[in-house]
């Protein structure tokens, strides 16, 4: 009795150790005091002892398995050992499994390496260059997934883009972890019709001047005059008087009324595309800017087919994308079918475009007077002609200092 009153058990703080050291289960079905003695001896601690109903069991630490059992061979106690537990049970289940292994050590050496590569690139604040061109100039300056960082001469790279893109007034590429943002800024152009260069107005076609509405510039026609194509009907060139002249940005509305004629033909037949709903893919993976083919299309061709590509890319814990990425090229499959019109449906489209280009035509502030429509088909084209007679604003402004 003195000695169980010796015995130790753990508390809540050696509970956790022992999860964290590991542990094991041993059941004792006879010689319970001897094997008791056996652990105040070896000064083994135990944990989780429990009577049942054909002995006891309790739990001792893992390292401390092989001692035990040692001793528990050369007494007469009958016990049985329970399965390794704990973290160090589970490191050495992981350890047999030499592709998990693999994978960890892999994902933990990428990881780490990946602070040394470029792994992503973004672009912003363009709006008239288009990424796809930023990108393709800058992988010519070393500047693409999987560059190494600290070969590249970032400011270098930024003047040699400057030197060749005088549109764009400031560039800046920022290294964040391992992704790349590239910045810039294109300047701004004043659009043509903010500058005030001087300029004539001349004739579109021939007509009968109507009136002229004319804000700056000197006017050469009035009313009623008839005037041909391209002759100047307001000029840069302005008297001042006295022999002397001066140039100005002739700005003026100048209606007459002309005559044009309209044609429209429409084709009896027209192409249409049609899915067959067939679908085939093709998967690759892409490392960096290496692609591997896993996934064919086996025969099936695709000259006929829509292609659309789809790009997954995985993301780490901490929010970085890595350079591996699964595509998946679809191909959607189609053919092409022709279908003849009538000639109702076809003097329906003929119409629909007659009125979009007399409207076109008229301009805004055009009148239309008269219209003399005729149509024929001659079974290949259904064709429209149209004469209108209108006035119309028939005044184009020219630089008179052209480069």
């Amino acid at each position: 009795m003195r000695k169980r009153k010796a015995s130790r058990h753990f508390n809540v703080t050696d509970s956790i150790l022992m999860l964290f050291f590991g542990y094991c289960e041993i059941r004792i079905t006879s010689a319970k005091e001897e094997v008791l003695n056996i652990l105040m001896n070896c000064k083994i601690k135990y944990n989780a002892m429990s009577n049942t109903g054909s002995g006891m069991s309790l739990r001792i630490y893992l390292y401390k398995k092989r001692e035990l059992l040692s001793h528990l061979q050369k007494s007469a106690a009958e016990f049985s050992v329970g399965e390794s537990k704990g973290l160090p049970a589970i490191f050495f289940k992981l350890s047999k499994r030499y592709g998990i292994i693999l994978g960890i050590l892999s994902l933990l050496t990428v990881t780490f390496a990946s602070e040394m590569f470029i792994w992503e690139i973004k672009v912003s604040g363009n709006e008239n260059i288009s990424d796809s061109e930023i990108l393709h100039e800058m992988a010519e300056f070393g500047v693409k997934t999987g560059a190494r960082i600290s070969s590249l001469d970032l400011d270098s790279i930024c003047t040699k883009y400057l030197i060749i893109h005088s549109d764009v007034s400031w560039i800046r590429i920022n290294i964040i972890g391992n992704g790349a943002e590239i910045v810039l800024r294109e300047k701004s152009v004043a659009p043509p019709e903010a500058e005030n260069y001087p300029s004539n107005l001349v004739a579109l076609c021939d007509g009968f001047v109507f009136r002229v509405e004319a804000s700056s510039g000197q006017v050469l026609v009035n009313s009623g005059e008839a005037v041909l194509k391209g002759q100047v009907l307001v000029s840069g060139l302005v008297d001042n008087g006295n022999e002397t002249f001066r140039f100005e940005k002739s700005s003026a509305k100048v209606f007459a009324l002309t005559e044009d004629v309209i044609s429209v033909k429409i084709p009896m037949t027209y192409t249409q595309k049609r899915y067959t709903g067939e679908i085939y893919e093709k998967k690759s993976l892409i490392f960096f800017s290496k692609s591997i083919i896993f996934s064919f299309l086996g025969r099936n061709s695709h000259t006929s087919c829509d292609i659309i590509e789809v790009y997954d890319s995985p993301v780490l814990w901490n929010g970085k994308v890595i350079p591996i990425s699964l595509k998946t090229d679809i191909y959607k499959s189609y053919i092409t079918e022709t279908i003849p019109l009538t000639e109702d449906e076809a003097a329906r489209l003929a119409e629909n475009e007659l009125s979009e280009k007399l409207a076109f035509l008229l301009g805004e502030e055009g009148v239309l007077i008269s219209q003399s429509i005729s149509s024929e088909c001659d079974g290949e084209f259904y064709s429209l002609y149209c004469t209108v007679s209108s006035i119309r604003d028939i005044a184009s402004e020219i630089p008179i200092f052209a480069n």
